[in-house]
């Protein structure tokens, strides 16, 4: 781990320069493109997905995993806002994006093939043998391990959250880091497809250079409740609660609120419930040195005369197991249970997140 993260922070000093010199934001193109080695996976749609599938386009690959409860859902909802902006330029034609799972043992093919696409049709999922995917994945500077399981049999998984760039000869060239920004990342694609124009990487011209545009919109809920305080006690006041949409075979999705303690003493939120999911706790997203994990809080503390946002990348509710699947404007009860023994609900309206 040590080993990967220090090849991590090793790249990007090397290419600082790069990057200032092409005046990308946060792109880094390494000064010399590398090899990918054997490329052996199987895509969502069951076909073969190798050195072959890598060339003629700029292709984006994201290590990440359906049980994950935010940062992939995360990054793929802003990747297909980064499509539908490249889109609108002409430019992604330019593209192709591939999920590569981290977690082969419970991401069959056909569950990637309901999870990847569900973010954009043109996006596929990818799966090779464990010790494939982490020799293939160490390569390029990305590092995953599996979490011990927990008493119910899950587990986590920790992983790279960086994006790699495969160039149009299917060599290893460029990496963006995490965080990721929809206008960030938007802006410095932008630039790529062109100078990748100019310099023949790509001989399509930029006007064919799209896509067809997928008529696949997922338009978000608005609950007449949503913005004001819909749930309350003398002492915490639960605002804005929302459940992030996902597709329908997601084993993990994230809840999100504003928590308000309108008390002059501490309040600790020490549980969470709902009839609709099997498993419900607080969870805490944290990425350092390029690395995304998540980590279980016993407890939110929330200040006196303070607040605790809930929010994608960082604390949210994590609920596991729904009862049924969810779309878009249905209402979940959920309850915090505090840790002088009262209870707050509320309901929470699932929806896609705001834009960014």
């Amino acid at each position: 781990m040590v080993v990967a993260v220090a090849m991590g922070i090793y790249l990007q000093q090397q290419t600082t320069a790069t990057r200032q010199e092409s005046n990308y934001e946060n792109l880094i193109i390494l000064p010399k493109t590398r090899s990918l080695g054997d490329v052996n996976f199987i895509a969502n749609d069951g076909s073969k997905f190798d050195e072959n599938r890598l060339k003629g386009k700029w292709t984006i690959l994201f290590f990440a995993f359906t049980n994950c409860p935010d940062i992939c859902p995360s990054t793929l909802h802003t990747l297909g806002q980064v499509k539908q902006e490249l889109d609108s330029k002409k430019l992604w034609g330019a593209f192709q994006l591939a999920m590569i799972t981290v977690d082969p043992e419970r991401d069959t093919i056909e569950r990637l093939n309901q999870y990847v696409p569900f973010y954009d049709p043109s996006f596929m999922g990818l799966r090779g043998e464990r010790t494939y995917t982490e020799a293939f994945a160490k390569n390029v500077g990305i590092l995953f391990f599996k979490r011990e399981q927990t008493e119910n049999g899950g587990y986590d998984v920790d992983h790279g959250a960086s994006l790699i760039l495969v160039d149009p000869k299917g060599n290893y060239a460029g990496v963006i880091p995490a965080p990721h920004s929809k206008e960030v990342i938007s802006a410095d694609l932008a630039k790529l497809a062109k100078s990748a124009l100019d310099q023949g990487q790509i001989t399509t011209s930029t006007q064919t250079l799209s896509s067809a545009t997928s008529t696949f919109k997922i338009t978000s809920a608005q609950s007449k409740d949503s913005v004001s305080d819909i749930a309350h006690s003398s002492k915490l006041v639960i605002s804005d609660p929302w459940i992030r949409n996902a597709p329908p075979n997601a084993m993990a999705l994230a809840g999100y609120a504003i928590l308000r303690n309108k008390s002059d003493n501490d309040i600790s939120v020490v549980g969470v419930r709902s009839p609709m999911f099997e498993m419900a706790m607080i969870h805490s997203t944290i990425v350092k040195d390029g690395v995304a994990s998540m980590k279980h809080l016993d407890e939110l503390k929330i200040d006196a005369r303070s607040e605790a946002l809930l929010k994608p990348m960082g604390t949210h509710m994590m609920l596991m197991r729904p009862s049924q699947a969810l779309k878009i404007g249905d209402v979940v009860p959920i309850e915090l249970s505090l840790r002088d023994g009262t209870t707050l609900s509320a309901d929470f309206v699932v929806k896609t997140p705001p834009e960014e």
